[in-house]
C-alpha cells in the first residue's frame, strides 16, 4: 500500500477526517481515537503499541523518527495544518507550539471491537472530535487513503511526489520533475522504460 501521508499507516486514517478541520484547532477540548491494538504492536509485545504508548513520550516528540512513530503528533499536526508531509517533520515543525498545544487533546485507546476482529491486519480507525463548545464530530475509516479499496488518485500521487521531491537531496528541476510524471502515465506505452530512470539523473 501506498499513502498520500508521510506517517505511519494509522495516522492516514485519522488525517482523512480531521484534515477537513483544519485551522479550528483552537476550539477543539479533546480528541479520542480508537485503533486495534495488535496492528501496531511490536512484535514481542503486544500490548506495547509503538504508535501511542508511551503516552506522554508520545505526545513530545523531538525528532524525525519519534514524531513519525507518534500518532498523537501525527493527528495533531493533520488537525493544524491539514496535512502530513515530509516538511512537518522537520525540527522547526516538531517543536511548532500550535501543533504542541493540540497533540496533548490526541488521546489514542484500543478499541476491543477492531482488535479482536482485525488481529494483526490494518483495521478501521475511529476518531472523534470534541469542540469546546460540547460540539462533537465523528468519523470511521475502514480503508485508509491509499488501501487497494481506497487507492490514490494520480493527483494525488503527483503531489506527493512533487512534495518529497523538495526534500530530495538531488534536485532535478521542474522541467524534468513535469517530464517524469507524463512519462510515468504513459508508462504503458513505453518502449523504453529506462527513459524513466534518466529523468531522475
Amino acid at each position: 500500500m501506498d499513502f498520500p501521508w508521510c506517517s505511519i499507516h494509522l495516522t492516514p486514517g485519522a488525517s482523512t477526517f480531521v484534515k477537513g478541520l483544519a485551522d479550528r484547532h483552537l476550539d477543539l477540548m479533546h480528541v479520542p481515537f480508537q485503533i486495534g491494538a495488535p496492528a501496531t504492536a511490536v512484535p514481542d509485545d503486544l500490548h506495547q503499541n509503538m504508535v501511542c504508548q508511551p503516552l506522554e513520550q508520545k505526545r513530545n516528540a523531538t525528532s524525525f523518527k519519534s514524531a513519525l512513530f507518534s500518532l498523537p503528533y501525527g493527528v495533531a499536526s493533520a488537525l493544524v495544518r491539514g496535512h502530513v508531509s515530509l516538511e512537518d517533520f522537520t525540527l522547526e515543525a516538531i517543536q511548532d507550539e500550535r501543533v504542541r498545544s493540540v497533540v496533548n487533546k490526541i488521546e489514542p485507546f484500543v478499541d476491543s471491537d477492531i482488535e479482536r476482529l482485525y488481529g494483526r491486519t490494518l483495521g478501521p480507525a475511529v476518531v472523534e472530535v470534541i469542540m469546546k463548545t460540547g460540539r462533537k464530530r465523528s468519523c470511521r475509516v475502514d480503508f485508509v487513503k491509499g488501501n487497494p479499496q481506497n487507492p490514490m488518485t494520480m493527483e494525488e500521487y503527483e503531489e506527493k511526489f512533487r512534495k518529497c521531491l523538495s526534500f530530495s537531496g538531488r534536485q532535478i528541476g521542474e522541467e524534468k520533475a513535469s517530464a517524469f510524471i507524463k512519462t510515468v502515465k504513459e508508462l504503458d506505452r513505453l518502449d523504453d522504460v529506462s527513459r524513466i530512470v534518466n529523468y531522475l539523473k
